[in-house]
């Protein structure tokens, strides 16, 4: 057996010598075209990493963490992550940061990683309270999304529920998602909100500054709520 080896290993080393030298010089003589689609591919595999990183930044919490490792898995089978973006209630102003803020995740992550729907509660049906929205179990109509971007019925339990009964509810409501929540802090009350969100370990947006003489209400434009959500989203 070794007098074999002994007999085949110069062989061995030749061809390996052999394919070395071809590969060198076929290095040498790559095209321009070949040497850009290589650097092309190189730049397509570093950006989709960083992606990746970035959705692994953003979908990190134990409490979530079978919802958030769903959400990788769609990303990683190619698969459009779907996204509910819920409010409490509908307005012009709720449409445009919507359509702001799918652009800009198709901008970043590429025009099929997310599929962005902007569901209001009057849509559902469950324009009341967070007491009926439980009762009715509104959380039914979302269960097919990946990600649920939920907004509290802050304003229609105003003066209806006291405030620790409404966060008490929200928390109950976004435990029964399927898919992974995050909470758009409501205009009533935000700081509030804040720090429910942040004891209960629920990942949050909060896209307002206290503003006015009242300050139980918030304020932001559209394109400061996008932005916000964007920013969560693509740089966590």
């Amino acid at each position: 057996m070794q007098k074999m080896l002994k007999r085949i290993l110069p062989f061995v080393i030749v061809v390996i010598l052999v394919f070395t030298l071809y590969s060198l010089q076929y290095e040498d003589t790559l095209s321009v075209e070949e040497e850009e689609s290589i650097e092309e591919f190189t730049e397509q595999q570093e950006e989709q990493e960083e992606r990746l990183a970035t959705l692994q930044s953003t979908f990190n919490n134990e409490r979530f963490e079978d919802e958030a490792q769903d959400v990788m898995n769609q990303f990683l089978e190619g698969d459009p992550i779907e996204v509910a973006v819920v409010f409490a209630s509908e307005t012009q102003e709720s449409d445009d940061w919507t359509d702001q803020f799918a652009e800009g995740l198709e901008s970043y992550y590429g025009a099929t990683s997310f599929d962005v729907q902007n569901i209001s509660m009057e849509d559902m049906d469950h324009n009341t309270s967070s007491v009926d929205f439980v009762q009715q179990e509104g959380w039914t109509e979302l269960q097919n999304y990946d990600v649920v971007i939920y907004e509290p019925l802050a304003h229609t339990d105003a003066g209806i529920l006291p405030m620790e009964q409404t966060l008490q509810l929200t928390n109950q409501i976004i435990n029964e998602f399927d898919g992974y929540p995050v909470l758009k802090i409501p205009t009533r009350n935000s700081q509030e909100w804040v720090t429910f969100a942040e004891e209960e370990d629920i990942q949050y947006v909060n896209p307002y500054s206290v503003g006015g003489d009242n300050p139980a209400f918030t304020q932001a434009d559209p394109e400061d709520v996008s932005e916000s959500f964007l920013h969560y989203f693509t740089d966590a």
